[in-house]
């Protein structure tokens, strides 16, 4: 899979914590609770999940922003100054 080009290094800086973090929490959580050993996980370990997964969509609709923004902005540019 490709890395998108509005993905910066910081982007998956910030997520790599994220992930090291919540893989953390779960090792430390999984042992000591009943319903995830007998089964999916509970409802306290999918709810971390789905911030993660949640901070990541939003990061992913922020860096494109910004990158189309940044593109719009030297076409502009790029146009102002054959016009000149």
């Amino acid at each position: 899979m490709s890395v998108p080009e509005w993905w910066t290094d910081a982007d998956a800086g910030e997520l790599d914590v994220l992930v090291w973090e919540f893989t953390g929490a779960v090792e430390a959580h999984w042992p000591t609770c009943a319903e995830c050993q007998a089964g999916p996980w509970c409802t306290t370990l999918r709810d971390a999940l789905e911030v993660v997964l949640a901070w990541k969509r939003g990061r992913e609709f922020l860096s494109r922003a910004a990158w189309l923004r940044e593109q719009q902005t030297l076409r502009e540019r790029e146009v102002a100054r054959r016009a000149a």
